[in-house]
């Protein structure tokens, strides 16, 4: 039976790199924002909100910002792994064989006046097109991978958790959110005189935000690969398990420190949206291995969209439908995000292609999913983002598009509107709860959520012992 009318997505996101950007000439600038609009028209048409989110680089931008809008920033220029010099990865030919170089023979040196222009051009395009005023953002990655960071491996170290000096084997370099910073003389926006011993990293990296923001016109950020819920996002070790045992002892500090962050950073960054990507595990385990209460994250990041479902469900579609699932089980607002990773605006690789082969199982299956209301009515997704409309080397296929945006818009419309044969219950409340317990069970929400996926992906593998 076909439906009386099609279901759109309330809010779609054009993930788009600096890199599409090869000339800061006016003309080039609005030339490639035509292109990134006229390549997603059906979304963009489909849509009621349109939001652009920017990938810069790192938040190095942002880190280092002066309020001067005349200074040159680092950006992710490159294709391939950036700080291999500060032993930022683990002893890996994979990091050393990809290493970082320019990815065109001369990238553009942006200034913080162009970043402006190029966010106006974004809004003026995108209201000549389609008479919409589209929101922009920007991000914050916890990685070492985008630009080459001085601010982070050698003024400012002490924000760092992980990486070869780590008691995690095999950790990154990843920023720990709740770090006190070292004082220094640098000027910043937000701290003309330098920064005091003992300065908050939220307060900072808030403060500094938000004046950047102003700057140039960002309305929201987006922070990235688990920053604010742990420092190992790749990782199912943490604060309170080591991959061999478990330290429940650990989880209330490992909660407060956590909560910490989101009060400091959101005193300073007030009224900007703030949407999250978190950690590649479904919460349950976030909750035994890093001891994060997702609740008081939401409450005190004033979030209303969670987390979306993990960028690399090839890779390990049952780990992902488990997240994704956990992750919408119970959320601050009615508001789902699905992402799609089509394209790798950092590295060589095209997803759409290398990945997927041109087949959409990771649109549908995300897709198929739902969550049950108390009344027993379907929810799901609301939203949607594309990540990113443009390849690592700039390029923005419109071939791929056209490809690509059928299978998107046919997820949304045939999105379920029953419950389906099997239905998870999935056990929120007691999860968020144990960490708060004295003899916490922190096995119990990581084996639980551990099971699902393997049962979803058919393995009988068993979760790592502990």
């Amino acid at each position: 039976m076909f439906r009386d009318q099609e279901r759109k997505p309330q809010r779609v996101i054009l993930e788009l790199g600096l890199k599409v950007f090869m000339s800061a000439d006016e003309d080039a600038i609005r030339e490639r924002c035509r292109t990134v609009f006229s390549n997603w028209r059906r979304l963009i048409e489909d849509a009621e909100t349109v939001d652009v989110l920017m990938w810069i680089g790192d938040g190095d931008e942002v880190f280092n910002f002066t309020g001067r809008m005349d200074d040159v920033f680092k950006w992710n220029d490159t294709i391939g792994f950036n700080n291999l010099k500060y032993n930022a990865y683990p002893p890996s030919r994979h990091y050393q064989k990809w290493y970082a170089r320019p990815y065109i023979p001369q990238p553009v040196k942006f200034t913080y006046a162009d970043l402006k222009r190029i966010i106006a051009a974004l809004r003026e395009t995108a209201r000549e097109m389609y008479g919409k005023e589209i929101h922009v953002g920007t991000t914050v990655d916890a990685g070492p991978e985008f630009v080459e960071s001085e601010f982070k491996f050698e003024r400012h170290p002490e924000i760092l958790k992980g990486g070869p000096n780590s008691e995690l084997p095999k950790s990154l370099s990843f920023l720990c959110c709740y770090a006190k910073m070292a004082a220094d003389h640098y000027s910043y926006a937000g701290f003309p005189n330098g920064l005091p011993e003992g300065t908050l990293f939220g307060t900072f990296l808030g403060r500094q935000l938000r004046l950047m923001s102003e700057a140039v016109g960002f309305d929201y950020v987006w922070l990235s690969n688990g920053f604010g819920l742990t420092h190992y996002a790749w990782s199912y070790v943490g604060e309170c398990f080591n991959g061999l045992e478990y330290r429940p002892e650990r989880a209330p500090e490992a909660v407060k420190n956590f909560v910490s962050f989101w009060e400091a950073f959101r005193k300073e960054y007030p009224k900007g949206r703030i949407d999250i990507r978190g950690t590649n595990f479904p919460i349950g385990v976030d909750v035994s291995t890093h001891g994060i209460d997702i609740r008081e994250i939401y409450r005190m990041g004033q979030l209303i969209t969670p987390a979306p479902n993990p960028p690399w469900g090839s890779a390990n579609l049952g780990l992902e439908m488990a997240s994704h699932l956990s992750r919408i089980s119970s959320t601050p607002t009615r508001l789902i995000l699905f992402r799609y990773y089509i394209n790798d605006s950092w590295f060589a690789v095209v997803p759409w292609y290398d990945y997927y082969n041109r087949e959409a199982f990771d649109v549908y299956c995300p897709m198929s999913c739902c969550r049950l209301t108390e009344t027993g009515d379907v929810e799901g997704a609301t939203d949607m983002s594309v990540m990113t409309a443009n390849t690592g080397y700039g390029e923005m296929p419109p071939t791929q598009a056209s490809e690509v945006e059928p299978h998107l818009r046919r997820a949304f419309n045939l999105a379920p509107d029953q419950a389906g044969p099997l239905v998870w219950v999935y056990p929120f409340s007691e999860y968020q709860d144990e960490v708060h317990k004295p003899t916490a069970d922190l096995k119990k929400p990581f084996f639980g959520d551990w099971f699902v996926a393997r049962a979803i992906a058919g393995k009988k593998k068993a979760p790592p012992k502990g």
